[in-house]
C-alpha cells in the first residue's frame, strides 16, 4: 500500500504571517486629547491660584509705575484730540478719567505716572477710547475700542451707549470742548492737593491707597452755574497681592474722596468716611 504524502497530516501549526496591530479610531483620540486637555487646564489652574501675581503681571503691568514730571494739560488735550480725529473723526468727548497705570499700584506716591483716558462715542454708539501717560503723552497715546476694532463688538453692531445718547452728547459737544479748555488744574495736580488727607483717612497703617480721578462734565443742562471739578477717589490697595490672575476686591472701595475746582485748585467737598461705590 502506498503513503499518499499530500495527505500527511502536519505535525505542528504552520507559522502565521506577521498581523499588524490595530491603531486606535478616532473615538479612541479623542477621548484621550480630552483627558489631556482636561489634565492642562487643571494644572494650569493651579498655578494660576499659587502663582497668579508672578504670571498676572507677566501679561499686565502690575509693578509700580514710573516717576516723572506731569505734561502740561493743553498737550495732554492736544494728543487726544489728535488721536481721536485719526481712529473716528466724527465722535464726541464723553468723559475724561485717570487712574495708576499699574494694575496693582503697591506703593503708590504723587510723584508717580498716571494713565489718563479720553472717552468719546461715534455716530453708532460706539465707544473710543484715547489713553495715554501723563508724563509723555504724545509718544504713549493710543486709541482703542469697539468704534475702531470690530472684534471688541461682541459680535454686535449696538454699543451699549445708544445712538441717542451720541445724539445728546453731539449738541452738547461745544460746551465740553470749552470746558477741557478752561481746565487749569491736571489731575496730577487734583491729587497732589489731596493726597495728605487721603493718606490720613486710610483705614489703618497697613492700608495704601491709589487715586482714581474723573472730571465731572455732565451735561449743559445740569452744569449751568456750575464750577467744572475734578472728583478724586481713593481706594484701597492691598498691602500684598492675593493669589490669582487678578484681583477686583478693591475696585468699588472707598476710603475718601474729593471734588476739586479744576480752574481754581480749591477743595469743594469732601467726603472721608468710608463707603462702597456703586458699580
Amino acid at each position: 500500500m502506498s503513503i499518499n504524502p499530500n495527505a500527511i497530516v502536519p505535525t505542528h501549526r504552520p507559522e502565521m504571517p506577521y498581523e499588524r496591530k490595530r491603531k486606535p479610531d478616532l473615538v479612541t483620540w479623542l477621548s484621550i486629547g480630552a483627558l489631556v486637555l482636561f489634565l492642562g487646564v487643571c494644572g494650569f489652574g493651579l498655578i494660576l491660584w499659587t502663582n497668579g501675581d508672578k504670571i498676572g503681571c507677566a501679561l499686565i503691568q502690575c509693578d509700580e509705575n514710573p516717576v516723572g514730571m506731569p505734561a502740561p494739560w493743553a498737550e495732554i488735550v492736544a494728543a487726544a484730540d489728535e488721536a481721536a480725529q485719526k481712529a473716528s473723526p466724527d465722535a464726541v468727548l464723553d468723559g475724561v478719567s485717570a487712574k495708576p497705570l499699574a494694575h496693582w499700584a503697591k506703593g503708590w506716591s504723587v510723584d508717580k505716572s498716571l494713565e489718563v483716558s479720553f472717552r468719546y462715542v461715534d455716530p453708532n454708539g460706539q465707544t473710543l477710547y484715547v489713553d495715554m501717560r501723563d508724563t509723555d503723552p504724545a509718544a504713549t497715546v493710543d486709541a482703542w475700542g469697539p468704534a475702531v476694532d470690530r472684534r471688541l463688538r461682541g459680535g454686535s453692531e449696538t454699543s451699549e451707549i445708544s445712538r441717542q445718547t451720541y445724539e445728546r452728547l453731539k449738541t452738547d459737544a461745544a460746551r465740553r470742548r470749552d470746558a477741557l479748555l478752561q481746565v487749569r488744574v491736571s489731575p496730577r495736580q487734583a491729587e497732589a492737593l489731596t493726597w495728605k488727607e487721603g493718606l490720613a483717612e486710610a483705614r489703618n497703617d497697613n492700608t495704601e491707597i491709589a487715586p482714581r480721578i474723573y472730571l465731572e462734565l455732565g451735561y449743559d443742562s445740569e452744569n449751568a452755574g456750575k464750577p467744572l471739578t475734578w472728583r478724586v477717589q481713593y481706594s484701597p490697595v492691598p498691602a500684598e497681592r492675593p493669589p490669582g490672575l487678578l484681583d477686583f476686591s478693591s475696585i468699588f472701595a472707598q476710603s475718601s474722596a474729593f471734588i476739586i475746582d479744576a480752574t481754581t485748585g480749591e477743595v469743594l467737598e469732601r467726603d472721608t468716611g468710608n463707603s462702597i461705590l456703586s458699580p
